[in-house]
């Protein structure tokens, strides 16, 4: 009788077992370059779509104001999952320029947007789709800023194009640039 129940086990845990087949091994992808705008709190001018530098200031004085990042990732394919907004900071490609007057203006705050940014956008044209705060993360400086580092925003549910501002957080002033090319810098890892 119990030979019989062992059988029985045996036949129910086969049936069960995992096919042998390769399980499709998890390919990370990183997606670089977003296409990025410069917006000014103190002019109405608009601004032109780059790829190469972040820039982000509060600043005092009259012309000076508040400068913004708009980020924007285009093109990731339908059905990708565990999308992560990162920093993948490169010494020789990213050194950042840091200028503080005041508190700490290497950490940024990230808001979501939340829908189309226009082709060239004013300061005044994303502040009805600037979303909630989802982050925050300090550019590398110092003797930190020696070292790669990458560096998680925050993970998102994947979409086609995916769109961010980047701000100086509210208690300091100055200035944060670093440059970004298709190695480094602001990215999307999706798929890991």
């Amino acid at each position: 009788m119990q030979l019989t129940h062992a059988l029985a086990l045996f036949s129910a845990a086969s049936a069960l077992a995992l096919p042998t087949a390769d399980l499709n091994k998890r390919e990370c992808v990183n997606q670089y370059l977003p296409t990025l705008w410069h917006v000014n709190s103190q002019t109405s001018q608009p601004s032109h779509p780059i790829q190469d530098q972040v820039l982000v200031a509060r600043q005092n004085g009259p012309t000076r104001g508040l400068t913004d990042t708009l980020v924007e990732f285009k093109g990731i394919p339908a059905g990708s999952w565990g999308c992560q907004f990162e920093l993948d900071y490169q010494p020789a490609w990213n050194s950042a320029n840091v200028v503080v007057e005041q508190g700490s203006p290497a950490v940024l705050n990230v808001r979501q947007i939340n829908g189309e940014i226009p082709a060239n956008p004013t300061w005044r044209d994303v502040e009805g789709i600037t979303g909630n705060l989802v982050g925050t993360f300090a550019v590398p400086t110092g003797a930190s800023a020696q070292w790669p580092q990458r560096i998680v925003i925050n993970s998102f549910q994947c979409q086609e194009t995916m769109r961010f501002r980047l701000s100086v957080n509210d208690w300091s002033l100055g200035y944060v640039s670093f440059n970004e090319n298709t190695n480094s810098g602001l990215r999307i890892s999706h798929n890991c």
